[in-house]
C-alpha cells in the first residue's frame, strides 16, 4: 500500500483530503496539521507521496520542500504544493530547483488529486 502524507494547518482541509484520496485509492495516510511534525516524521519516514499546503504558521509549503528535498529516505519523493496562488513566484521557483513538485490549485477536486498521483515521477 502506497504512503501518503499530507500537511495543512486546517483539520477541516485534512479531512476533505483524506475523504477523497479514499475515493481514489488505499492509501497508508499520515496527516499533521502542525508543519513542525510533519518535518520531523519526514525525517523517520518514507512517502510515495507528500501533499502539503503552501501558506501555514511556522514553517512554509517551500520549507516542507526543501527538508523534504535534503532528507536522505524522501529526496525522490512526489510532492504536490496546494495554493490558492499557483502562480506565485516562491512555487514557481520551487519547481524550477526541485525535480517532482507539482502545484495543486485550491480549491482541490477528485480528478486534480487523481491526476498528481497517477503522473509518473
Amino acid at each position: 500500500m502506497k504512503k501518503i502524507l499530507i500537511i495543512d494547518d486546517i483539520e477541516a482541509n485534512l479531512k476533505v483530503l483524506r475523504l477523497l484520496l479514499n475515493r481514489v485509492d488505499s492509501y497508508d495516510i499520515d496527516s499533521f496539521t502542525k508543519p513542525q511534525e510533519a518535518v520531523e516524521q519526514i525525517k523517520k519516514q518514507k512517502y510515495n507521496y507528500i501533499l502539503t499546503d503552501y501558506m501555514m504558521p511556522y514553517v512554509t509549503g517551500e520549507k516542507i520542500v526543501e527538508e523534504v528535498r535534503n532528507s536522505t529516505i524522501n529526496k525522490y519523493t512526489k510532492i504536490a504544493i496546494k495554493s490558492a496562488n499557483a502562480e506565485d513566484i516562491v512555487i514557481t521557483s520551487l519547481i524550477l530547483r526541485y525535480d517532482n513538485i507539482t502545484v495543486i490549485p485550491k480549491p482541490i477536486n477528485k480528478e486534480m488529486l487523481n491526476s498528481f498521483l497517477k503522473e509518473e515521477s
